[in-house]
């Protein structure tokens, strides 16, 4: 595991999970000086709210936040694919009135929904690489 080059991230997320993936897979080693795979992510997001009528709740409003990882992983020593595949990942979350609480909520639910995304794609290399 320790030898998969993951690919640059190119927003926020993607960066929270490819930084968590590259722990995962070094044991907090870093990044491999020689890499025998090579790992493509690509990262998104989306915000939902339970509730769509914000007149049903006097309080904070129900929401989610769901993170997805695609990725690909490749042996670079002759170009195989060996798995691709999307996993997912949803943080719940309750939205108050106050706009600076509404942004850092989110993006704790972000963040905790991308650490969730990584482990589960790191669960899947380790299943392909033991084979």
């Amino acid at each position: 595991m320790a030898a998969i080059k993951i690919s640059p991230a190119g927003t926020r997320i993607a960066q929270q999970v490819r930084n968590r993936l590259v722990f995962l897979t070094s044991g907090g080693a870093g990044e491999p000086a020689k890499a025998d795979y090579q790992l493509q992510l690509s990262v998104s997001s989306s915000a939902a709210d339970i509730i769509e009528d914000e007149l049903a709740t006097a309080g904070p409003l129900p929401s989610r936040m769901t993170v997805s990882a695609t990725y690909v992983l490749t042996r670079l020593s002759d170009g195989k694919v060996l798995k691709s595949a999307t996993r997912s990942a949803t943080s719940l979350l309750d939205l108050s009135a106050q706009e600076f609480a509404k942004l850092r909520a989110y993006r704790d639910a972000e963040t905790r929904a991308a650490n969730e995304v990584a482990e589960f794609v790191r669960a899947d290399l380790a299943t392909v690489l033991a084979k």
